[in-house]
């Protein structure tokens, strides 16, 4: 049986990922973290009504050497979600996330 990545003359032929060291779009760079955008749903109480609002947040893990240093959240403004999403979507490392974010790490 002939995979579709090795046979260029099979119709639905698909190139192999080319592993250079350019980054991988599905992947950070090791070393740089992990995380993603979540989104919760919160109730507040208003008037003796409850009220449910979305709220999106940045959970991520830091690792060193094998270890996880941390694992935290940090809630994400309505105003920076956009630039985080694509941000996180390009893979940049966690620690320049956090900092826009206003974290310290």
């Amino acid at each position: 049986m002939v995979s579709h990545f090795s046979n260029p003359n099979k119709p639905g032929f698909k190139s192999s990922p080319n592993f250079n060291n350019s980054q991988s779009l599905k992947r950070r760079l090791k070393g740089t973290g992990s995380g993603s955008i979540q989104r919760h749903f919160v109730q507040r109480r208003l008037h003796n009504q409850y009220r449910t609002y979305e709220q999106y947040w940045y959970h991520y893990e830091l690792w060193q050497e094998g270890k996880c240093i941390e694992k935290s959240s940090v809630y994400i403004p309505k105003q920076k979600l956009q630039q985080i999403q694509v941000m996180n979507e390009n893979k940049e490392p966690v620690k320049a996330i956090l900092k826009e974010l206003g974290k310290t790490v």
